[in-house]
């Protein structure tokens, strides 16, 4: 595209992002003696940046011209894919850590300051998302109270499978 972006989802996390006014956060800016033409033009999250240049498409082997889309942050995103899109739903996400998601639409939310509110992937809509970084341990928990099958399943595949996957596959079914 030409363009030098980041994603505001993104950067609602870093610090540098103001979520009341959708800008680079000045105050911070300026104590860390940082212009924002050093982190580029803000933009929405789906918001498209613009289109692919040929030389980026050729070496990529895509037709010049596709659209290129700003992502989003992976809770917001993963918020978007199971539905949690207006304010007053919830979802939670389980892996290297625990992560519970409430849009709402307005920033705020813990008064103490402690838990983040970010820039949900979902337009004009925040994301509440309390953190518990070793939620994963939850997993490795119940592998090994309920999955005592499943571990020795993929322990006797060689590597073939793990118990997570296993574990994985009787939830589908």
């Amino acid at each position: 595209t030409g363009r030098f972006v980041a994603e505001a989802g993104v950067q609602s996390t870093s610090l540098l992002y103001d979520i009341v006014h959708h800008t680079w956060w000045q105050p911070m800016l300026d104590l860390l003696d940082l212009s924002s033409s050093r982190l580029g033009d803000l933009v929405a999250p789906g918001e498209a940046v613009g289109s692919l240049l040929p030389g980026a498409a050729q070496a990529l082997g895509l037709r010049p011209g596709v659209l290129v889309i700003a992502g989003g942050m992976d809770q917001g995103a993963g918020a978007v894919g199971v539905g949690n899109v207006v304010p007053g739903l919830l979802s939670e996400s389980t892996g290297g850590a625990l992560t519970v998601q409430a849009s709402i639409d307005h920033p705020g939310g813990d008064p103490s300051g402690q838990t983040p509110v970010y820039v949900h992937s979902a337009p004009n809509t925040y994301l509440y998302c309390p953190v518990g970084p070793t939620g994963g341990m939850a997993l490795t928990w119940f592998r090994d109270h309920f999955g005592q099958s499943e571990l020795a399943r993929a322990e006797a595949s060689g590597g073939a499978a793990s118990a997570y996957e296993l574990l994985t596959g009787l939830a589908a079914d």
